[in-house]
């Protein structure tokens, strides 16, 4: 979701797979769908933090008699770096996928996606 929020926003179906397939979420165990979304809320928290849980509109849709994790994400106002172990890094939506960008290139797409208005 990093990469959604630092660039143009987007949604994350989670139960469906690349080929559309449905796929459900009853193999994750959650004991409700309550306990899911708190899940999915600390996982952003604590890898992404507090202030980009403002930016996420999760439900649990049912599609044919299957539950299926909507993730709508809404472009961010501020950098979103997703914290991997004690490491900091800033990913991109790039088409169809997240591309993690190297530190040469963090510089001018932070000036050009959350700070062009600053001079």
């Amino acid at each position: 979701t990093a990469a959604f929020w630092n660039a143009a926003g987007g949604t994350l179906l989670i139960g469906v797979d690349d080929k559309k397939t449905l796929l459900s979420l009853s193999a994750d165990n959650f004991r409700n769908d309550d306990h899911m979304l708190l899940h999915l809320t600390k996982l952003i928290e604590d890898n992404l933090g507090l202030i980009q849980t403002q930016f996420v509109n999760a439900m649990i849709d049912s599609v044919e008699n299957n539950k299926v994790l909507r993730i709508d994400v809404k472009p961010s106002s501020v950098p979103a770096y997703l914290n991997y172990k004690n490491d900091e890094i800033f990913y991109i939506r790039s088409g169809p996928s997240s591309s993690q960008l190297k530190i040469s290139e963090i510089f001018h797409y932070l000036n050009t996606r959350f700070y062009s208005h600053i001079k």
